[in-house]
C-alpha cells in the first residue's frame, strides 16, 4: 500500500513539477537579461536568437534535396529512355550545387549565432561578477558574520562558471536544435502527413523525459554544489590556519570532516549521473522505436503507391524518415543542455539572494545621510544595547551610556568579553545597536553618511594586516578616504598605477631621488605625506634601513616585517590622513616589551590634539589617559583617571593587582593552576561586588 501511495503522490505531483520547470524557465530568461544589460547585449540576444532559429532550417532543406535526388535516381533506374542519363546528370549537378549553397548559408548562420551567444555569455558573467562583488563590498559586517566560510569563493568561482557554461554557445545550439526539430516535422507533414502524424505522438514522450529528467538533475546538482561549497569552506579554513591545525593534531579530524562532505557530494553526483543515464537511455529507446515505426509505415505507403500508381514516392518517404530519425537524435542533444541551463538557473538563484539584498550599513555611498567637513562634537552612547547577529542570545552591551569628549584620551579596560571591542565597532558603525543610539555631537550616527563618519577615524588593530604591496603604498592608501580637500585632490593618483610604478622602478635599481623627481607633483606630495606620517609613527628609521626603503614590499599580510614594524606601519597608515578620532584596539597587546615601548611612545605622540579611544590590555599603557572606563559584562563599573581609580580601590585596582601579579618576577611555572583560577575568581567577585558600590558616569 505504501508503494501505491508513493506512486499516486508522484503522479498527482507531476503538474506541480511541470509548473516548477516553467518557473525555472522564467528564472533562466531573467538570468539572460540580468544585471543592467547594455544595448549591445540586446542586439546580441536578438541576432543570436534569429540566427539560431534560422540555422535549424537548412537541415530540413537538405532532407528535401536528398529526397528529390532519390526520386531522380529511382525514376532513372526504372526508365528505358536514352535521354535519362543526361537529364539525371544535369539534375544531380543542380541539386549538388543547391546543397553547397545551403551548407554555406548554414555555416554563416552557425558562425554568427555561436559568436553572439558566446559574447553575450562572457558579458553577462562579467556584469554578474562585478555586481556580486559590488554588493558584497557594500554589505554590513553583520552579513559576513553569518556567512558560511568559503561561500563567496564558491559563488565567484563555481556558480559563475556554471552560469557562463549555461549562457554561452550552448544556448544557440539548443535553439537551433529545437528549430530543426520543428522544421523537420513541418516538412514531414507536407511530404507525408499520415506518416508524420503517427510519429508526432512521440513528442510528448520527449518533453516528459526532458522535464522530469531536468528536474531531478537540477535537484541533485544543487545538493552536490552545496556539499562542495561546505567542503571548500572546511579546506579553506584549515589551510588558512595550518599552524594551528598541526599544533592541535587536528589534521585527521579535519580530513574526516572534509571527506564526509566530499562523500556526500559524490553520492549526489552519482545520483545525478544515474538520472542523466536513465534519461538518455529512454530518449534513445524512443528514438529507435520511432525509426522502426517510420520504416514500417513508409514501406506500407510505398507498397500502396506501387499498387495504385499514385501516392507517396520513395523520395518523400526517404525525406520523412531521414528528417524524423535525425530529429529524434536531436533530443539527446537537448536533454544535457537542459541540465546545464537548469544548473545555471539554480546558480543564478543563489547569487540573486545576495545581489538583491539591501545593505543596512553602506560604507561606499556618498549620497545618503548627512556629511561634515569636521567632526561635529563629542561621541556619546545613550542606553545602548547590543548583541552580535551571529549570537543574538548573548547581550554584549547592556544599557550602555558613555560620553567620549573631543580631543581627549578615553581608555576602555576590562576582562575579555566585557564589550570593549564592541564599543569600538559601534564607533566605526560596523554595526547598529539593537536599542539605544550613538551620537556625534547632536547627530545620530544613523543619520550621518557612513563613509563620511568613517573618514574621521583612524584605526590601529591588535593584529594589523598589511597589503602585499610596497610600504609606500600601504601607508599612502590611508589617504584614500580622507575628508581633507588637499587629500581629495590626490585620490585619482592614489588609485592609478603611479605609486606601484615608482616602487617597482626603485626595486629594479633606479635612483630613488631621481625616480621621485621624475614623478608627478601629486606623487611627490603623497611621498612627503607618507614620510611625515612614518616619522610621527616612529617608523621611518627602520624603513630607511630596509634594502629598498619605502619601496620594500611588505609581503602577504605584512609577513616580511616584524610585529613591531607592522604596527608602526599600520599606525602611520592610520594617521597619514590626520584623523580627528584615533581608535587603538589593543595596538600593543601582541608585542614584546621593547616593541611595546616604541609603539607606546609613538601612540602618545600622535594622540595629542586628537580624540583618542584606546582599548588597553596592558594597563601601564593608559596611565596618561584623561578618562579610564572600566567595563564588565557589557556595563560600566567605574571611570576616572588612573590615580583616582587606584585610590578608590575598586574594580580597576583589582585589575592592576592581577596584572602586576602576572608580570612579577616569580616564574610562571611556579604559579599553580589552582591559584591562578582562584585569583581570577577573586577578581570577578571583587568586580561584581563593585557594581553596586561604584559610581556610574
Amino acid at each position: 500500500m505504501s508503494k501505491l501511495s508513493a506512486l499516486k503522490d508522484r503522479i498527482v505531483g507531476l503538474p506541480s513539477k511541470v509548473a516548477g520547470a516553467e518557473k525555472q524557465s522564467g528564472q533562466y530568461l531573467r538570468l539572460l537579461l540580468s544585471s543592467d544589460p547594455e544595448p549591445l547585449d540586446y542586439v546580441l540576444l536578438v541576432v543570436g536568437f534569429i540566427t539560431s532559429v534560422a540555422s535549424g532550417v537548412p537541415f530540413p532543406l537538405l532532407g528535401i534535396l536528398f529526397g528529390q535526388l532519390v526520386d531522380d535516381l529511382n525514376s532513372t533506374s526504372c526508365s528505358t529512355s536514352s535521354t535519362s542519363s543526361a537529364s539525371l546528370t544535369d539534375g544531380v549537378v543542380t541539386k549538388v550545387l543547391d546543397v553547397i549553397y545551403v551548407t554555406i548559408a548554414n555555416f554563416c548562420l552557425i558562425y554568427i549565432h555561436t559568436g553572439c551567444w558566446s559574447l553575450l555569455g562572457e558579458r553577462l558573467v562579467r556584469r554578474l561578477r562585478m555586481r556580486y562583488l559590488d554588493v558584497l563590498l557594500r554589505q554590513e559586517v553583520a552579513f559576513f558574520d553569518t556567512l558560511p566560510s568559503g561561500e563567496v569563493a564558491s559563488r565567484l568561482d563555481v556558480d559563475l562558471q556554471t552560469i557562463q557554461t549555461g549562457t554561452s554557445e550552448k544556448v544557440g545550439i539548443f535553439i537551433a536544435s529545437i528549430s530543426y526539430f520543428v522544421a523537420s516535422y513541418v516538412v514531414s507533414f507536407i511530404k507525408s502527413a499520415k506518416l508524420a502524424g503517427m510519429l508526432i505522438s512521440l513528442v510528448p514522450a520527449y518533453l516528459l523525459m526532458a522535464l522530469v529528467g531536468g528536474h531531478f538533475t537540477q535537484k541533485y546538482a544543487s545538493r552536490m554544489s552545496d556539499h562542495v561549497a561546505a567542503a571548500t569552506a572546511i579546506a579553506s579554513a584549515g589551510l588558512s590556519n595550518m599552524s594551528l591545525v598541526q599544533a592541535m593534531g587536528a589534521s585527521s579530524r579535519l580530513e574526516a570532516v572534509y571527506a564526509r562532505h566530499i562523500g556526500a557530494a559524490q553520492r549526489e553526483g552519482i545520483m545525478k549521473a544515474i538520472v542523466a543515464s536513465v534519461q538518455l537511455g529512454c530518449l534513445y529507446f524512443i528514438a529507435y522505436s520511432a525509426n522502426a515505426l517510420a520504416f514500417w509505415q513508409g514501406s506500407r505507403e510505398i507498397a500502396a503507391s506501387v499498387d495504385t500508381g499514385s501516392g507517396t514516392t520513395v523520395g518523400a518517404v526517404y525525406t520523412v524518415i531521414f528528417l524524423l530519425v535525425d530529429s529524434s537524435f536531436i533530443v539527446s542533444q537537448i536533454a544535457p543542455f537542459m541540465q546545464i541551463f537548469a544548473a545555471a538557473s539554480s546558480a543564478f538563484t543563489k547569487l540573486v539572494v545576495t545581489i538583491n539584498k539591501p545593505s543596512l550599513i553602506d560604507g561606499t555611498t556618498t549620497t545618503e545621510g548627512q556629511t561634515f567637513t569636521t567632526i561635529p562634537g563629542d561621541l556619546e552612547f545613550k542606553n545602548v544595547e547590543f548583541a552580535y547577529p551571529s549570537r543574538p542570545e548573548v547581550v554584549v552591551l547592556k544599557s550602555f551610556s558613555l560620553r567620549i569628549p573631543t580631543n581627549k584620551h578615553t581608555a576602555l579596560v576590562g576582562l575579555s568579553g566585557s564589550g570593549k571591542s564592541t564599543v569600538a565597532a559601534l564607533v566605526q558603525r560596523l554595526y547598529d545597536p539593537v536599542r539605544g543610539d550613538v551620537f556625534i555631537g547632536e547627530h545620530n550616527m544613523k543619520t550621518i553618511n557612513v563613509k563620511c563618519a568613517r573618514s574621521f577615524i583612524g584605526t590601529v588593530a591588535q593584529n594589523s594586516t598589511l597589503l602585499d604591496r610596497s610600504i609606500l603604498e600601504n601607508i599612502a592608501y590611508g589617504l584614500v578616504n580622507s575628508p581633507l580637500p588637499e587629500h581629495i585632490e590626490l585620490r585619482e593618483t592614489l588609485l592609478d598605477s603611479s605609486l606601484p610604478d615608482l616602487a617597482q622602478a626603485i626595486r629594479e635599481g633606479a635612483n630613488p631621488e631621481e625616480a621621485l623627481a621624475a614623478s608627478s607633483a601629486n606623487v611627490q606630495t603623497i611621498v612627503r605625506l607618507v614620510r611625515d606620517a612614518a616619522t610621527e609613527a616612529d617608523a621611518l628609521g627602520f624603513i630607511d634601513r630596509l634594502q629598498y626603503g619605502m619601496s620594500t614590499e611588505a609581503g602577504p599580510g605584512g609577513n616580511r616585517l616584524s610585529g613591531g614594524q607592522k604596527q608602526r606601519v599600520a599606525l602611520a597608515r592610520a594617521i597619514v590622513r590626520r584623523p580627528s578620532i584615533l581608535l587603538l584596539d589593543e595596538a600593543t597587546a601582541s608585542l614584546d616589551s621593547a616593541s611595546e615601548h616604541l609603539i607606546q611612545m609613538a601612540l602618545e605622540r600622535v594622540s595629542e590634539g586628537r580624540t583618542t579611544i584606546s582599548i588597553a590590555h596592558r594597563l601601564s599603557t593608559i596611565k596618561n589617559a584623561d578618562n579610564i572606563v572600566v567595563m564588565s559584562q557589557g556595563e560600566i563599573l567605574e571611570q576616572g583617571t588612573y590615580t583616582d581609580l587606584l585610590a578608590r580601590d575598586g574594580a580597576f585596582a583589582n585589575l592592576v593587582r592581577l596584572q602586576t601579579l602576572a608580570s612579577s618576577d616569580e616564574p610562571i611555572s611556579e604559579i599553580q593552576t589552582e591559584d591562578a583560577n582562584e585569583d581570577e575568581e577573586y577578581l570577578q567577585e571583587k568586580i561584581d561586588n563593585t557594581v553596586s558600590n561604584s559610581c556610574r558616569f
